[in-house]
This record gives structure tokens, sequence and C-alpha cells, in this order.
């Protein structure tokens, strides 16, 4: 929006200082107009809220003309900004007329008509939460602050950092997650679920967006940029002592101050969600492919997976609307693989699952039932030892080792050749592939490492007949570690006389354990991607 100054509204205060408000049109392209305001004509005010304590100004002005103001009443959000500057011309506030307003007396002009602005935090209400990949608590608060359009910085007061943190840095700017964990949520939820995590809060103050933590109030506030870049830093308040006129105190209430206690509980019932990932695996399901034609490069890939071998991977989807991966028979080795890192941790058992299916057509005469062969390849790579490397092989068939051992092995098997899961299905001639599933559960896995998902294409067909095509199609493939969906604690104070429980308190992320940064969506990370303990 191209906003232009239309009224400038000076307010000298009994001690002489001048204060201003300026209220710019969208699209205004005339002169600023000063005009005289009534006593006592601006009240700048905070909501009640625990995390995010909207504000707002009441301002007044002298109205010469009948009507004069109805350009005011607007049903656009952000049509007119309004914005408060202390005498020295620096920025104390900012937001936006409210819209719909506008009321005054049916008497002749001069009259005074009052407006109402507000921050447009409560907007964000409205804001869906589309951000994708992996952000810090920053940049992720920036995005949902960016959604009111007021271009102002931020003051941060937090000091609770985990192990790795820098301490001469906010841990928002330090704190990571796959903003994922979000989806669904509106930007008014996502700020909330983000301040609870520091019992802090957000507001505006002195020209910025203020985030303070419950415990950092008086403490140095760390200053970034409306794009969080880092600043520097500034003093926290000034602590005022509160007390009668009269006594050398520095500040007195106006009125009376009234004293009210709130009742307490005896219990309280701590939830929190672990927000489970339906596979370890990025893009899993095969929804995100790109076609690229780089310099006449033509290069069709689905993103997160590698290919072997030189051959052309396809997206195509069900009659449901679910998409797979179609790898065709090219007479050489390919697949499509993906590697990822993992812990082993005891307790969390390991499942592989794939839904799959082949297509067979021949151009050149009529369909037939053919059996078409294809194999898949888990391994698990964990350094070398004095035999040589360390490499895992998940065997979904009992295979009998050699005398003298003579064991028989299923699940994770160190073998020094590399183990294929041998498949045959009954291939599809309608063009769409009759889906199949492949699930293999085992013990956990037996060492830390590099885990390789190899999705392969299909084995030749024989006898060949002229004119036939076939593929291996794979869809919704699922590796996951167990883990508890979430944990509940009930505290319970045992000295307590009140006879009601206190309202469930809900933390709505995670810290790190085993393997948390691929199993859970809301897992806090460090920058490089380990979690936060």
């Amino acid at each position: 929006m191209a906003y232009g100054l239309k009224y400038e509204l000076l307010c000298t205060t009994v001690k002489g200082n001048l204060y201003k408000v300026k209220i710019s049109f969208d699209g205004y392209t005339g002169n600023p107009i000063d005009r005289n305001v009534p006593l006592s004509p601006f009240k700048l005010k905070k909501d009640k809220a625990d995390y995010i304590r909207g504000t707002s100004l009441d301002y007044s002005i002298r109205e010469e003309i009948d009507f004069e103001f109805l350009e005011f009443y607007t049903n656009k959000t952000k049509a007119v900004k309004v914005e408060l500057y202390d005498p020295s011309d620096i920025l104390i506030w900012a937001g936006y007329n409210l819209p719909q307003q506008y009321a005054t007396p049916y008497v002749s002009d001069p009259n005074i008509v009052s407006f109402t602005a507000a921050d447009g935090l409560g907007l964000l209400k409205n804001e869906p939460f589309t951000l994708t990949g992996f952000m810090s608590l920053l940049q992720i608060i920036i995005y949902c602050i960016s959604k009111t359009e007021l271009v102002l910085g931020y003051s941060i007061a937090i000091n609770m950092w985990a192990t790795l943190h820098n301490t001469s840095r906010s841990p928002l700017e330090q704190t990571y997650i796959y903003s994922e964990a979000f989806a669904g949520l509106t930007c008014y939820e996502v700020l909330e679920d983000i301040l609870k995590i520091f019992n802090a809060e957000i507001t505006q103050s002195r020209g910025r967006w203020r985030i303070t933590r419950s415990a950092d109030k008086k403490s140095t506030r760390m200053l970034y940029s409306t794009g969080g870049a880092y600043q520097g830093t500034e003093a926290g308040p000034d602590i005022l002592i509160l007390g009668y006129p009269g006594t050398g105190i520095d500040v007195s209430p106006r009125g009376s101050l009234q004293m009210s206690l709130e009742p307490g509980g005896a219990q309280v019932d701590i939830k929190e969600n672990f927000n489970i990932r339906h596979s370890i695996m990025l893009n899993s399901d095969f929804a995100l492919y790109h076609l690229t034609n780089d310099q006449m490069i033509y290069d069709p890939h689905f993103e997160n997976w590698n290919k072997s071998g030189d051959f052309v991977p396809v997206r195509l989807y069900d009659r449901s609307g679910s998409p797979y991966a179609l790898i065709p028979y090219t007479g050489l080795p390919i697949a499509m693989n993906q590697p990822i890192a993992v812990e082993a941790v005891e307790g969390q058992t390991f499942t592989f699952s794939v839904k799959v299916g082949t297509i067979y057509y021949n151009a050149d005469s009529a369909p037939n039932a053919y059996a078409i062969k294809f194999k898949i390849m888990l391994s698990l790579s964990c350094g070398t030892d004095q035999y040589g490397p360390i490499i895992y092989y998940l065997v979904n068939n009992p295979i009998k080792l050699p005398s003298p051992d003579n064991r028989t092995l299923k699940g994770w098997v160190r073998l020094p050749a590399p183990y294929y899961m041998e498949f045959t299905l009954m291939a599809s001639s309608s063009g769409l592939p009759e889906i199949s599933q492949v699930e293999v559960i085992t013990d956990p896995l037996p060492l830390s490492g590099i885990l390789d998902v190899n999705l392969l294409g299909p084995e030749e067909h024989t006898p060949y007949v002229a004119g036939e095509t076939y593929f291996v199609a794979y869809q919704d493939l699922i590796v996951s570690l167990a883990a508890p969906t979430g944990i509940e604690v009930l505290a319970k104070f045992t000295n307590s006389t009140e006879p009601q429980s206190l309202p469930n308190i809900e933390l709505p992320i995670t810290e790190g354990f085993g393997n948390a940064a691929l199993i859970t969506k809301n897992c806090l990370l460090y920058a490089d991607g380990t979690p936060i303990t």
C-alpha cells in the first residue's frame, strides 16, 4: 500500500511537550492538513492477554465542516494508517484505524469526532499460516507479524538459552523448527504456540514489537530490524518505586489501587503432543515433483530423492488422486534412493511399508497377464571395524547363514554383500497399477548410522515380446520409528486446600529425544538440525 499523510494532529502537554498523531490514507497524494485537537485527545491502551497483547490508540479530532470525516468510515481494515510520535519525533506506536467508525452529533460544526486505531495483531486470527521449510523461531515470528504490514523492528528480552546457544543473541534467532509443524493454524495461533515455550508476551512499545519473557522484564533487550538483522542492545526499563505523593517516590497511582486474590488449585494436568510424522523420509508420498529444463537439460525428479542410473521417473495419480512414482524398465540397474541419518534408540522398533504395483503395456498385441519382478533394498551404514565396513541390511525373508554358524536371521542383519528384498506382482494392463502393500516390522536399529532406502526398477521380463514396456509404481512410502505419541503428567499440590483443579496446560512444542528431529513435526532444533534437549 502507498500511504500519503493527510492529517497531522498536534497536542502540547501541560509540561510543554509536543506529541503528534499522523494520519495517512492509502492512495492520498495531497498536502498534509494540521488540525487542532480537543483536550486529552490521545489515549494509548494495551489489552489484557497472556501472550499476544494488542494495543490501540483512542484519538479525537475537531471537525470544522459538516461530515468532513466521512472518509474515515470504510470497510477496509488497513485503509487509514495512524502513527503516534513523541516530542523528539520518534515513533511510539503505529496501527490502523478500525473500520466502520464515524459518529457525530447532528448539529452544526465544529464538533468533536473520536476514533480508535489498533495495531493489527487481532487481524492475524484471519491470516492462514502457509510458511514451509526449516526456519528459526524469529523468522516464523517475523513472517506472522509481517501480515500486519507495519514496518517495525523487534525488541526481545528472553534470557533462556539452550546449551549450545550463543548468549549474545536471542534464543529465538538460534532455535529452529520445520514450519510444517504449524500447518493448518492461523498466524495468531502460531505466535501463541511459540510464545508459550518461553512464557513470553508480544506487544507494541516505543516503535518496536517488544517480545518479553515474564522473568526478564527488567533485562537488557536485544534489538532486531524488521527483517530480523541484529542491531545491538538497549537497557531494560528503569525501576520505578510506587508510593504515595509527597514521600519522595517516583510514581503514585491516580485514583486508588485494589487488591484481589485468585483461587489456586489442587492439581494440574500437563500434556505435550509430539505430533508424530507419517514417515521419517522426506517427500515420502512422492507429491513433490519437478520438471527441470535448464539449458536444454530435461531432468524430471522427485524432490529429496536421488536417481541411480539413467532414466526418467514419472509422477502419476491413482483413481483417488494420490500420487505415485513410476520407474520404467530400461535394461540396466536403476533406482531411486534417499539417505537419512538415524540414531539407534532402545525400544524404537522399526517399520518399513510401501504401496507398490506393476504395469505392463504392449502396443503391438493384446494385453496379457505377466508377473513382474522387482527389488527393494534398505541398508544401514555404521562406519567400520576390524572386519571392514559395518553395513546392516533389512531382511524380510529368513536367511540361513553358512556353516559353521547355521543361524537363521531376519530383520537387521550385517552381511558382506548387498541384500535385496525381492518381490513378484502380477502386472496391470489397464494403465493404472493394482496396488499391494509391502511391510516389514523389526527390532530397533542395531547401531546409529546412515539409513539408505533404495526403490529399484523392474527386473528383465523373459521372454521379451516386441513392443512391450513395463514399470514399477511406488506409493506412500513409510519409514517409522516407534515413539510415544505424547506425554501427560498430573502434578498434584499436596499442601493445597483448594477443592478444584487448575485448567490443563498444553505444551505445543517438544524438546528433543532419540530421533526426535525425524519422528516429530514440532521438535525444537539447533541451526544444524540437531534436537535441543
